[in-house]
């Protein structure tokens, strides 16, 4: 018997090892477009960072929760809850920018400095910001919600290898009392898998690294409908 390939599949998956050395397969995500800070919509493919050893090798951060040094990110909607701040190490091999770097709360998770609502498609949205400089309020991006406060190299907007950034979320409450500075599972919103996770990291690809994504995905689909045929 002549053994079938596929070809397309095959395609596919050289795509996604082109846009990190471990393959992985991509978010593609929506906004729930419901500004109650910030106004901004992020869709399609994007990457999810988090903690070893989840995550491939080329998409992973140290994560910890460090004192809170008092900034409050959105102080119009402070309910004077618990404030935590959170530092992250970038363990990549890329580098990103502020307006590409999010934080997007789990299903258990709750905050009052959010912007949008995120989730990942077929799965409910979660709670989410932009991590944006408090430097930049009234600046560069004008915004009302600025919960990033520190950065371990220069305060630019960005996130180099082996750089940490620090951030805050106000208000913050964790219906099983997980520790904000831990992004254990694989989806994001109402797509994690829960366990030690309350959050997620997500990342907006660069264009080209978003075109391979997209194709990728198609190839894999089309793939799949030919077999089912």
């Amino acid at each position: 018997m002549k053994k079938h390939i596929n070809y397309l599949a095959l395609v596919a998956a050289a795509l996604f090892t082109l846009v990190g050395p471990a393959g992985a397969w991509p978010l593609k995500v929506y906004t729930l477009h419901d500004p109650i800070q910030d106004d901004w919509s992020i869709s399609g493919w994007v990457q999810e960072l988090g903690n070893e050893p989840t995550f491939p090798e080329d998409e992973r951060i140290e994560s910890w929760e460090v004192p809170w040094g008092g900034w409050i990110p959105c102080p119009t909607d402070y309910k004077d809850g618990v404030v935590v701040q959170v530092a992250m190490r970038n363990l990549t091999r890329q580098t990103f920018y502020e307006g590409d770097v999010f934080y997007v709360a789990d299903a258990d998770t709750s905050l009052s400095n959010w912007d949008e609502w995120v989730g990942q498609v077929d799965f409910d949205p979660g709670q989410a910001f932009m991590i944006d400089r408090r430097a930049a309020l009234g600046g560069q991006w004008g915004q009302k919600n600025t919960p990033l406060v520190a950065e371990s190299f220069i305060m630019d907007g960005i996130w180099q290898p082996g750089e940490i950034w620090q951030f805050v979320i106000q208000d913050y409450t964790s219906s099983w009392n997980g520790s904000p500075a831990y992004f254990g599972s694989l989806g994001i919103g109402g797509a994690s898998g829960g366990g030690l996770s309350t959050g997620s990291i997500v990342i907006i690809p660069e264009p080209g690294t978003a075109m391979l994504l997209l194709l990728g995905g198609w190839l894999l689909a089309f793939g799949t409908r030919r077999r089912s045929r």
